[in-house]
C-alpha cells in the first residue's frame, strides 16, 4: 500500500509539473519531465504486481510509450512524427493482447445493451473524427487510418474486458482507454487540421490520465487475480 501512495504520488507530482510546462511553454524542461511519465509507471506496476504475461505486456506498452514520447518531443521532424505514430501503434497492440487475454465470450456482469452502447459511441465519433480528417491528411493517410482502427480495436477490446475482471479494473482501464482516444483526437485536430486552443496541454492531461487509468485498472486486476 505505501509503495502504491508513493508512485501515485510521484506520478502525479510529474503530471503536473508537465502541465505547468505545457501551459508556459517551457521547452527544454519538456525533454527531461515527459520521458519520467512512463518509467514512474513502469515502477508502479512492478513494484505493485508479481510477474505475468499481462505485466509484461503492459511493461512493454510503456517501454513503446516511451519511445514514442521521446520521438515526438523533436519539432518539425515528419520521419520522428512516423517513429513515434509506430511506437505508440505497438503500445497499443501490446494493450489489446493484454485486454484479450482478459474475457471469455457470454461472460460479463454488463448486459449487452451498455456493451453495444459503448461501442456504439466509439464507431461513430471515429467516424466523425475520420470524415472531419479525411481532406487534411493527404499522405499521411493511410498511416493515420491504421493507426484509427488500432486505437478503436483497443476501446473494443477494454470494454469487452467486464467478462473476468473486477468492476474497479474495468471501469480503471475503459476510462483510460476512451482518455487515449480523446487525446490521439485533439492530437490529430491539431496537427492536420486547424490549431486547438492550448492543445499541448489538453493532450499531455488526456494522455496522462490514459496511462495512469490503465496501468492502474491492471494493477488492480492483476492483484485480484493473484
Amino acid at each position: 500500500m505505501r509503495q502504491t501512495k508513493k508512485c501515485s504520488s510521484t506520478y502525479i507530482s510529474v503530471a503536473i509539473c508537465m502541465l505547468i510546462i505545457e501551459l508556459f511553454n517551457y521547452d527544454n524542461a519538456r525533454y527531461i519531465i515527459k520521458p519520467l511519465l512512463t518509467i514512474v509507471l513502469i515502477l508502479y506496476m512492478h513494484n505493485n504486481t508479481r510477474p505475468s504475461l499481462n505485466r509484461s505486456l503492459v511493461t512493454f506498452a510503456l517501454g513503446f510509450s516511451f519511445i514514442g514520447d521521446v520521438l515526438l518531443l523533436i519539432p518539425d521532424k515528419p520521419n520522428y512524427f512516423i517513429f513515434g505514430l509506430v511506437a505508440f501503434l505497438l503500445a497499443h497492440i501490446c494493450y489489446i493482447i493484454t485486454f484479450i487475454t482478459n474475457f471469455k465470450p457470454n461472460e460479463t456482469y454488463l448486459t449487452s445493451r451498455p456493451i453495444t452502447a459503448i461501442i456504439s459511441i466509439v464507431f461513430v465519433s471515429a467516424g466523425l473524427l475520420y470524415s472531419f480528417l479525411f481532406k487534411y491528411l493527404g499522405e499521411m493517410l493511410i498511416p493515420v487510418t491504421i493507426y484509427m482502427v488500432i486505437i478503436i480495436t483497443m476501446v473494443v477490446t477494454a470494454t469487452l474486458r467486464s467478462s473476468l475482471v473486477g468492476k474497479k479494473s474495468f471501469y480503471s482501464v475503459l476510462s483510460g482507454s476512451f482518455f487515449f482516444l480523446i487525446s490521439d483526437s485533439i492530437l490529430a485536430i491539431n496537427k492536420f487540421a486547424i490549431k486547438v486552443p492550448f492543445s499541448g496541454f489538453w493532450i499531455m492531461l488526456t494522455y496522462m490520465l490514459a496511462q495512469y487509468l490503465i496501468i492502474d485498472g491492471m494493477r488492480k486486476y492483476l492483484i485480484k487475480k493473484n
